[in-house]
């Protein structure tokens, strides 16, 4: 994704943190803490990063749970 950003070009991200129930239900996907994101990103101008929990949802049959979301956006400098 970082190599086909333009230059100024923004990433913009949402995913599951490592806070997530899911990061230790399926270890082999991707939950990034914003510290690993930050490394990822270095040389980048970070614009914004948050995170936080949702609201308790259910689907998929999984029963009530909730998900721990990082949001982060970073432009790639010119």
């Amino acid at each position: 994704m970082k190599s086909n950003t333009e230059e100024n070009g923004c990433d913009f991200l949402i995913c599951m943190s490592n806070e997530d129930d899911f990061s230790k239900t399926k270890p082999e996907n991707f939950h990034p803490d914003l510290e690993l994101l930050k490394q990822i990103y270095a040389g980048w101008k970070i614009i914004k990063f948050d995170k936080d929990f949702t609201e308790i949802e259910e689907h998929d049959n999984l029963g009530p749970h909730r998900h721990n979301l990082i949001f982060f956006i970073a432009r790639k400098n010119s």
